[in-house]
């Protein structure tokens, strides 16, 4: 909305961040600080122009975290100011390709997991999660007799996918997923 909303301060403080490396959204109302930081109606999350604009940045990639200070704020930077030129210069994956390396990360990290668990882990849209994992498994997604999926994660970036019936006789118990 921001985007839409106050595109000239958005690219404003894009061009802050680029030109002058890590800050903190702080930093950034400090040096915006002519632009209305609105009201502070309720005590929760009352974010400025200036730090709606900061986020969405960060959202949309064009900015990236640099760490965070001794407070724990984010210090936003420039991709180029953190990342390795090699990082910068690969490929962007196409979102099948980025859910279904997602899917792999957080299958390594868990070891054996629900799909529940596996969307959850990166916050994925449980259809993209399921996409992705019956990507793994080398079949088109369907609506079959499978209640679990459980991963059993090898060495390396491989990951093997077991799949778990109604009744499995390791677990020795009926399954309704």
């Amino acid at each position: 909305r921001i985007q839409r909303e106050q595109p000239d301060l958005v690219r404003e403080v894009a061009d802050l961040v680029h030109a002058r490396g890590p800050m903190t959204a702080t930093d950034l109302e400090a040096a915006f600080s002519h632009v209305d930081r609105g009201t502070k109606e309720h005590w929760g999350w009352n974010w400025s122009a200036v730090k709606r604009s900061v986020e969405y940045l960060f959202w949309a990639g064009e900015i990236t975290s640099a760490g965070r200070d001794s407070s724990f704020r984010r210090r936003y930077a420039s991709p180029d100011a953190v990342l390795p030129g090699a990082v910068l210069r690969m490929p962007t994956p196409t979102p099948a390709e980025a859910h279904r390396e997602l899917v792999q990360i957080a299958a390594r990290a868990l070891g054996v997991a629900t799909l529940p668990d596996l969307a959850d882990y990166f916050r994925m849209p449980p259809a993209a999660t399921r996409t992705a994992v019956h990507g793994l498994l080398g079949r088109a997604p369907g609506h079959g007799r499978q209640q679990r999926v459980a991963f059993a994660v090898a060495q390396r970036r491989r990951v093997d996918l077991v799949t778990l019936g109604r009744a499995h006789p390791a677990l020795g118990r009926q399954h309704h997923g």
